[in-house]
């Protein structure tokens, strides 16, 4: 938070490597915004209240849209707008990455989000849904109907990758995603518009997420049980040998998978990223996206995304979201693994600042300092060697993807349910207040895997979803004298602006509760990861 508060203020948003800071004079590393990693600054701001450091970014993604309608209608032919991967800070694409396109309906979901958690009508139709609306129009023209009637996903590539794919896994996610927030964002703003009822037929006839088989040398079936023979997580039980596939290689007219096994277990764990698909594709439909979650828990699409999440394992860089997904899908053990080796593999530099990985790759940072550069006199022909200045990718990735899978694993809400604690681990005893969608400030405390109390604040007196952590609980409102009892697994209460509502498991008072404020104690010490790789803080010199 203190990295966002001092970098996400001004008239541009600061970027992920260095924020404000340098590490060495005026050197700038990767001296542009790179969506897939600018955005993860933003991942985990909402859920802790800070909506405001999101607008500076909104506001320069906005800005760009003119261009973004520009090049759509330029490159591609098409209505919408299009966000190339790398942009400039006056907001021109660049031209070498075409075949990514999903960064505007992730940006577009960016506005979805920031209005789901403020509730401002104003941002809503001045903005967010502006938009939402070109990056729909751009979407529509990267779908075809075919002899099947499903809308299926034309040539592209998955994220930042060069492999050609059709049916592509996060082009038909983000199709799926979009759309359906788009209508979502109509209702709400009152707008009625003819495209609507092609979006919607789109929406409902969308091809399924590509799937495929795995061989017995990765999952096994032993006495009606499957068994992950590779992988981090490997001897893990799963519910089928089937995961997501990355999309079909126009080239090499097969289904690919983002990675292959191999038999050095060195190579993250018995597995090879698949050159030139790009190493996250695999959880787009858990995360940023949210098309699959704890919403869909015991469904076949739930259980394949599992599958594959606890196949591929552990992340392969700072920037993957995988500790998100593992909180999205619940599995606390496994969050709790992750989480444990995350900083001491990229937060390598001090007070939590971050390297992309890969892990082998960190080192040749430090090399660059002994390295030159071949440069042309731009007068004549001549040829000279030129010092590089000192690079270090000292970044923000690592600790954004580590902040948002704690939220996640605290709270939820992406689906408008209120989930407490849904991949906490359960030996672990914890306390937090975040924000959820809808407009609800929520704290709870958990011990040992029990949850004590939840309080929930509603800031615009919206109907409030909440899954219920026990089989019956007691409600009480500041705005009434009686409390009821409720119960089931998931639970709608009316609510009104600024009221706070207090819920405890059944048989316990809440007359009793009080409120107490905190008294941290200043941290005077170097703090040390286990790893001793990792540290907060310097020791004192004087």
């Amino acid at each position: 938070m203190y990295y966002a508060n001092t970098s996400q203020g001004g008239k541009y948003p600061g970027r992920f490597t260095n924020g404000l800071w340098s590490w060495s004079h005026d050197v700038q590393n990767w001296n542009f915004y790179f969506h897939w990693n600018q955005q993860q600054l933003y991942w985990p701001l909402n859920a802790a209240g800070f909506h405001e450091l999101v607008d500076p970014y909104l506001n320069f993604r906005f800005n760009s849209l003119p261009l973004a309608k520009k090049d759509a209608k330029e490159i591609f032919n098409s209505e919408g707008a299009f966000f190339s991967d790398v942009t400039d800070r006056r907001g021109y694409n660049s031209s070498k990455e075409r075949e990514n396109h999903t960064p505007v309906a992730e940006i577009a979901l960016d506005f979805w989000r920031q209005y789901q958690y403020t509730g401002d009508k104003k941002f809503l139709k001045e903005q967010a849904l502006p938009f939402i609306l070109e990056g729909a129009r751009f979407f529509e023209s990267i779908l075809e109907k075919e002899d099947d009637g499903l809308y299926h996903a034309k040539e592209g590539t998955g994220y930042e990758g060069w492999i050609k794919l059709k049916d592509g896994l996060t082009e038909l996610t983000y199709a799926r995603a979009l759309f359906a927030a788009t209508l979502k964002a109509l209702e709400e703003s009152g707008t009625k518009l003819p495209e609507a009822t092609r979006w919607k037929d789109i929406l409902d006839n969308l091809a399924p997420l590509p799937v495929i088989s795995v061989k017995e040398n990765t999952i096994a079936m032993n006495d009606s049980l499957f068994i992950l023979e590779k992988g981090f997580f490997k001897g893990e039980k799963v519910s089928g040998n089937e995961i997501m596939a990355a999309g079909w290689g126009i080239n090499e007219r097969e289904w690919l998978t983002t990675y292959n096994p191999v038999d050095d277990l060195s190579e993250h764990h018995g597995f090879r990223c698949f050159d030139g698909i790009f190493p996250s594709v695999p959880s787009s439909p858990v995360f940023p996206s949210g098309v699959i979650g704890l919403g869909d828990k015991g469904s076949d699409l739930y259980d394949k995304m599992k599958t594959t999440t606890l196949l591929y394992g552990s992340q392969i860089t700072g920037w993957d979201p995988v500790p998100i997904v593992l909180a999205r899908l619940g599995l606390s053990e496994e969050l709790a693994t992750d989480l444990e080796r995350l900083p001491g593999r990229w937060q390598i530099y001090c007070n939590g600042w971050g390297h992309w990985g890969m892990e082998g790759e960190i080192n040749k940072d430090a090399e660059w300092f002994f390295r030159t550069n071949t440069v042309s006199d731009v007068n004549g022909d001549e040829k000279f060697p030129l010092p590089m200045w000192p690079f270090r990718h000292m970044s923000m990735e690592s600790m954004s993807v580590l902040a948002t899978a704690i939220n996640e694993s605290l709270l939820q809400s992406y689906d408008g349910v209120l989930r407490i604690f849904p991949a906490f681990h359960a030996n672990k005893t914890g306390r937090f207040t975040l924000h959820a969608t809808g407009g609800f400030i929520v704290s709870s405390e958990i011990k040992e895997g029990e949850v004590l109390w939840i309080s929930v604040k509603s800031l615009f007196g919206n109907p409030c979803r909440l899954q219920l952590p026990w089989d019956n609980a007691v409600v009480q409102s500041n705005l009434n004298k009686r409390s009821k009892t409720v119960h089931g697994d998931l639970v709608e209460m009316n609510t009104k602006q600024d009221e706070v509502i207090m819920i405890v498991p059944e048989g316990q008072s809440i007359k009793s509760w009080t409120v107490v404020q905190e008294k941290p104690l200043p941290n005077d010490k170097v703090k040390f990861h286990s790893s001793g790789k990792t540290q907060l803080g310097i020791p004192r010199m004087f």
